[in-house]
């Protein structure tokens, strides 16, 4: 079972894909300060 995320943890780092489809790791963000990550659903 996996633990899930409180208030305060420190997120994990995880690849995602950019706007181009290009991966990238998410602490290469964190360097220049928080990062906000919006996930929007496709409903189709």
């Amino acid at each position: 079972m996996t633990k899930r995320l409180q208030p305060g943890d420190p997120a994990p780092n995880v690849t995602i894909l950019d706007a181009q489809g290009q991966p990238f790791e998410v602490r290469q963000l964190w360097a220049n300060g928080p990062v906000l990550l919006s996930f929007l659903r496709h409903f189709g």
